[in-house]
């Protein structure tokens, strides 16, 4: 990240319209990507709109629909093409991790837990287990937990995703590997609605995330027991989804309020030794 006050600071959200591709990451569809970038006025003086209309023509070629540069929180360049527009909703995919994950700091802030604790000490199935009695909610968060991927969470048919999460055998031990999958958040959020003792989820998702950063009418993709699924879901049009580029550039401040302290975000930037 940049140092806390650069004089300089801007976002780009590309969104790419869904079509016949292959995955670019594990996990990630090549159909939405979003490029969040922050720059010292040092490395970078000035933004040119002549750059910004060349990456427009390249992102319209590919099936872009819609480009915006953001500088020191100003629009400065945006641009929609084949069938999309400012108010138009796409796709996220796997960014919605992101936005669980800024919830999962908020929720350290509110005292519910501490990153180095033991999942176990929640999730007491796992007490008995040589490895999951081992797991970190950091290794949840980051993905190294050891327990296997499972996108088959992600169908609609299942009716209690966080019941088959924590249910899931572990494929390595704990911190040796990261293995990419919805079932790490998924897990969390079963973490996440025993630490809120009848508060619900979502709720606090919205109350401590999604309401601070002006996102409504998110789609969830709630089981038949309520459950949301934390990997995927979220549709937002760029103007929304530079919202966390914000966030990120402004050290977890949006707009004047601090959404989770900047110690805690920078949490969420450091590697783990499975995955740098």
């Amino acid at each position: 990240m940049p140092d806390a006050n650069p004089l300089e600071k801007f976002v780009i959200a590309r969104t790419r319209s869904p079509a016949r591709e292959t995955r670019a990451l594990p996990g990630i569809s090549a159909s939405a990507a979003v490029i969040l970038i922050a720059v010292a006025a040092t490395s970078f003086a000035e933004i040119r709109p002549s750059d910004c209309a060349r990456a427009a023509m390249y992102s319209e070629s590919r099936r872009g629909v819609s480009l915006l540069v953001m500088q020191n929180g100003r629009t400065i360049f945006e641009h929609y093409a084949n069938g999309g527009s400012a108010r138009g909703r796409w796709p996220i995919f796997s960014g919605t991790k992101s936005f669980w994950g800024i919830a999962a700091l908020a929720a350290v802030h509110d005292g519910l837990f501490r990153l180095d604790d033991l999942v176990s000490d929640t999730i007491t199935e796992w007490k008995s287990d040589p490895r999951k009695s081992r797991i970190t909610i950091r290794q949840l968060l980051n993905q190294t937990d050891g327990i296997e991927g499972a996108s088959r969470l992600q169908r609609a048919s299942i009716r209690d995703r966080n019941t088959m999460a924590i249910r899931l055998p572990t494929v390595t031990e704990p911190g040796a590997a990261f293995i990419y999958g919805p079932s790490h958040l998924q897990i969390f959020s079963e973490l996440l609605r025993r630490k809120l003792k009848g508060r619900g989820t979502i709720a606090y998702f919205e109350g401590h995330v999604a309401d601070r950063l002006g996102l409504h009418r998110l789609n969830y993709k709630k089981d038949s027991r309520g459950n949301p699924l934390p990997a995927t879901g979220f549709e937002l049009t760029a103007r929304e989804w530079a919202r966390l580029g914000e966030l990120v550039l402004g050290n977890g401040n949006y707009h004047g309020r601090q959404i989770v302290p900047a110690a805690l975000l920078r949490e969420a930037f450091a590697g783990s030794q499975a995955n740098p």
